[in-house]
């Protein structure tokens, strides 16, 4: 798991915003939890707010499905049977009852089944901890105060969701002042411009766009949003 190394920039107030945002995206990328935590992402789910893996079932509960499974079947081709008309001759004899599941039955799959689990448990107990660098990161770059009023203002089933958080500062601190955003426009507006003198890293190039990007999503500039910037970013390649 990659330690969050970027530039600490404390949020204080909304002219520290835009500068916080970008570090916390580059803190939370290197932790590969961006997507998740996005406050203007609402579709993603929290790895710490969903429910964790759930553990197989049992082999003696594999064991005791699949002998009623068996049973059901039995029943199903045992009633049929008896609504066959036809001789015996033609429909053969009565189906007999099966045997019980045992061990053997059931031992790949549950093998199987517990693989995945493994799987799946570790994913979420890694993905936890990287959710743990990113709380202590927080409260290292917020202000106490600040991180407090936030979390505490939020209903109690969403005071555990990191997302959730960074959604109220979005919203009492996301705002700037116009020099900030004219700056942001700017910016934005110069890393199109070098595409089109050429003679720049395509990967460079890139970097420096989506940095830019998410620098006007951040201090919520409308313009900078949805069809227009993929519109513009096409142009630009």
């Amino acid at each position: 798991m990659s330690e969050a190394t970027v530039k600490i920039v404390v949020l204080k107030d909304r002219s520290s915003w835009a500068d916080w945002f970008d570090a916390l995206r580059g803190a939370a990328g290197n932790e590969g939890i961006w997507d998740e935590i996005n406050p203007f992402n609402d579709k993603a789910i929290e790895t710490n707010m969903a429910a964790p893996p759930r553990p197989p079932p049992t082999i003696d509960e594999l064991i005791l499905k699949e002998t009623e499974d068996r049973c059901a079947r039995h029943q199903v081709d045992a009633e049929n049977w008896d609504k066959d008309t036809r001789p015996i001759v033609e429909k053969g004899s009565k189906p007999v009852s099966p045997q019980p599941a045992t061990f053997g039955d059931v031992r790949d799959y549950h093998s199987a089944l517990l693989r995945d689990y493994e799987i799946k448990k570790l994913d979420w107990t890694n993905k936890l901890a990287r959710y743990r660098v990113i709380r202590q990161w927080l409260r290292q770059t917020v202000d106490t105060e600040i991180l407090t009023n936030s979390t505490l203002g939020l209903e109690e089933s969403k005071q555990s969701s990191i997302r959730e958080v960074l959604k109220a500062l979005l919203t009492k601190y996301g705002s700037t002042d116009t020099a900030q955003i004219t700056a942001a426009r700017r910016a934005y507006s110069s890393v199109l411009l070098q595409a089109s003198k050429g003679g720049v890293s395509p990967k460079r190039w890139f970097t420096d766009w989506e940095k830019a990007l998410n620098r006007a999503r951040a201090l919520k500039i409308a313009e900078i949003e949805g069809t227009p910037v993929v519109i513009e970013f096409l142009m630009a390649l």
